[in-house]
């Protein structure tokens, strides 16, 4: 099986270099693994959209005085930001110079203005795997996800502000049947092919009503891929819950799970269960839609 992950897209905002560094480790993690690319995409606010409703009724040299103020601070924090990730890369060992081949370990960096969102799903569309901070609460903005995970077609893996600097060593999949589930089994190929363990998690009592768990151990096995069923039963925890307490449990250090919810207003509402792994997970969890 070939290692189909070559392009990585990294989504940045922002000044906060300590917030992005677990990013920047697992995405790095990744692209050691597969010899991809990582393309960091910083994106700057708009400052005319960003003080759209601030400067009502404000004289017009006031509007403009603000406008150039946020330019102003919007491109120191970008030239910080490119700073720090070019020091990581150094460090790294990662090429970044433009003349670098296309193939192998390499990175980049580009500059955009707009809406991080938008960002994510213009140029998401053609990255095979997109790496952005999981939410802590409510960052990155539910949009922001959204966009990664609806609107592109590709996967998503979140990272938590404690990862560690490995990915998908240990990995478990949280399988319910679902279309979705599939969809994230198969944008995980490429971790599964090459991880040490893989434990297909799902409830000791079967009653859905798309294919069992030992259906996707053979599966996996038909394309050289190990893996073992553990079932659970939830007892007072949530199904959540229980997903990150089985991890925990294997040392794993991915969770595959389907991207469920539905879009409304560009507001995304998660299922219960990918709500709390999004929220608690301590881990990278990769997800799609």
């Amino acid at each position: 099986m070939s290692n189909r992950i070559k392009t990585i897209l990294i989504p940045l905002s922002g000044s906060d270099a300590d917030a992005i560094k677990p990013v920047l480790t697992i995405a790095l993690a990744a692209a050691r693994r597969f010899e991809a690319h990582m393309g960091a995409l910083y994106t700057l606010p708009d400052p005319q959209e960003v003080l759209r409703h601030a400067n009502v009724g404000l004289p017009t040299s006031t509007r403009k005085a603000l406008i150039e103020s946020a330019e102003s601070s919007a491109a120191e924090s970008a030239t910080h930001m490119h700073r720090v990730f070019d020091a990581f890369c150094v460090e790294a060992g990662v090429p970044t110079d433009e003349s670098a081949p296309l193939t192998g370990l390499s990175a980049s960096w580009v500059e955009a203005s707009g809406s991080v969102s938008d960002m994510v799903t213009h140029r998401g569309r053609l990255a095979d795997l997109i790496v952005l901070a999981r939410p802590v609460q409510d960052y990155p903005p539910a949009v922001v996800v959204e966009a990664a995970l609806m609107e592109t077609g590709r996967a998503v893996l979140l990272v938590p502000p404690q990862a560690a600097g490995t990915v998908g060593e240990t990995v478990i999949i949280g399988w319910n049947g679902s279309k979705e589930s599939t969809a994230a089994i198969a944008a995980a190929m490429p971790f599964l092919a090459s991880a040490r363990n893989v434990y297909i998690l799902a409830r000791s009592e079967w009653n859905k009503p798309g294919p069992p768990p030992s259906d996707v151990v053979d599966y996996l096995a038909r394309h050289g891929i190990a893996a073992e069923v553990r079932g659970f039963e939830t007892g007072d925890r949530s199904v959540g819950e229980t997903l990150l307490d089985e991890g925990r449990d294997v040392g794993a250090d991915l969770i595959v799970l389907g991207g469920y919810g539905h879009s409304r207003t560009r507001e995304m509402v998660f299922g219960g269960v990918t709500q709390h792994v999004l929220v608690h997970a301590d881990i990278p969890v990769l997800l799609a839609h």
